[in-house]
C-alpha cells in the first residue's frame, strides 16, 4: 500500500500518527491515555502497548476516529499548520483534487489503488449545503445523489420517502450514534440538590419528545451510550 504520493504506507505511519492524535486530537488524550508504546518490529507491524485493558481502542482505531497520517508529510512541522491539511494525501481509493471553501469538494479515482478494480467511479464531488431545505430540494431534484446521516429536515423525511426515485437506508451508523440529552448545570444551587435533578427528570415525557421533535426518527435509551453499541450499552433503567 502507497501514500498517494508515491511513497510507502508503513507502520512508522501508524506510531508517528497515535502519538500525533494524543498530543493534538481533542479526545484521543483520553482515548490513547493507556497507550505506552507502539512498536514496529517491521515496516507491516505495528504493536500497541498499553498500561491497562482498553476495549474501547477497536473501535476507536477507525479511519474517522483515528486517521493515520503520512509522517514523511507531517514529521519535522508544525501539524497544526501543515498544508496537508488542506490538501491531504492519504492512501485510500480517491485522490484530493480541489477543495472550493463554501462550495464543494472534488476526489478524482486513485489509478494506484491497491484493489485494483475500484473504486467504480472516476470522481466525486461533495457538495456543501448549509440550509437543510436546500438540501431536501437537492435530493428532490436530482441535483445531489447521496446523503449521510439524515441531512435532510426530519419533517422532510416522510414527504421524500413517497418519491420512488429515492431510497434510503437506516443501516451504516453502527460506529457512531448521536445520543441527545439534557445536562445539568451543577453550579447552580438548584440543580446541586439531586432530588431537584430526579424531579425533573421524572417529569419529562422521552415517548413524547420522539414523536413530537424527532418526528418519530429516534429510540429512546436509558444510558448515554446508544443501544446500537451493544458491547458497552447498559439496557437497565
Amino acid at each position: 500500500m502507497k501514500w498517494h504520493d508515491g511513497q510507502d504506507f508503513t507502520s512508522a505511519d501508524v506510531a508517528y500518527s497515535i502519538e500525533l492524535l494524543k498530543k493534538y486530537h481533542p479526545r484521543s488524550a483520553s482515548t490513547f491515555a493507556s497507550v505506552t508504546e507502539v512498536k514496529t518490529p517491521d515496516a507491516n507491524t505495528a504493536v500497541i502497548e498499553l498500561s491497562q485493558p482498553a476495549p474501547y481502542l477497536l473501535r476507536a482505531l477507525t479511519a474517522a476516529e483515528s486517521p493515520i497520517l503520512p509522517k514523511h508529510i507531517y514529521e519535522n512541522t508544525d501539524p497544526l499548520k501543515n498544508p496537508n491539511g488542506s490538501a491531504p494525501i492519504g492512501t485510500g481509493p480517491y485522490l484530493f483534487s480541489q477543495w472550493e471553501r463554501g462550495s464543494h469538494l472534488i476526489l478524482k479515482r486513485n489509478p494506484n489503488y491497491w484493489d485494483k478494480e475500484k473504486p467504480y467511479v472516476d470522481q466525486i464531488v461533495i457538495r456543501f449545503i448549509p440550509d437543510a431545505s436546500s438540501r431536501s430540494v437537492a435530493f428532490e431534484t436530482g441535483t445531489v445523489d447521496l446523503g449521510y446521516r439524515s441531512p435532510v429536515a426530519l419533517s422532510d423525511l416522510d414527504p421524500l420517502k413517497a418519491i420512488p426515485k429515492l431510497a434510503f437506508e437506516t443501516k451504516g451508523t453502527s460506529y457512531s450514534y448521536n445520543v441527545f440529552s439534557l445536562q445539568f448545570h451543577l453550579d447552580d444551587e438548584h440543580f446541586k440538590n439531586l432530588k431537584v435533578r430526579q424531579a425533573i427528570t421524572h417529569t419529562l415525557d422521552r415517548e413524547l419528545i420522539r414523536k413530537v421533535a424527532y418526528y418519530g426518527y429516534a429510540t429512546v435509551t436509558t444510558s448515554p451510550i446508544a443501544a446500537g453499541l451493544k458491547d458497552f450499552h447498559d439496557p437497565s433503567p
